[in-house]
């Protein structure tokens, strides 16, 4: 797999290939209610799932090309990642 993405600041860019598992990385921002909340939002057609999304490093392996967006509920508000995947 790749390294770890963070979601430091809003509007991260990240790239990826499809089949290739990204992993996100929420080491550095506390949680609200000690929980992480990850959300995917994935490319119209896209069957992926985000596992372990109340986790501190959720993964997921893109299906099909495209932009993938990662987002975590910080106590700071909402952080995001772009994962752009190509063939």
């Amino acid at each position: 797999p790749r390294e770890p993405v963070d979601p430091p600041n809003a509007n991260q860019k990240v790239s990826a290939q499809v089949g290739e598992r990204v992993i996100a990385n929420g080491t550095l921002f506390a949680a609200p209610h000690g929980m992480y909340e990850w959300s995917l939002d994935a490319p119209e057609g896209s069957t992926v799932m985000l596992s372990n999304v109340d986790k501190v490093g959720p993964s997921f392996t893109p299906d099909m090309a495209g932009e993938y967006i990662l987002t975590l509920e910080t106590v700071d508000g909402p952080r995001t990642v772009t994962v752009s995947v190509k063939e």
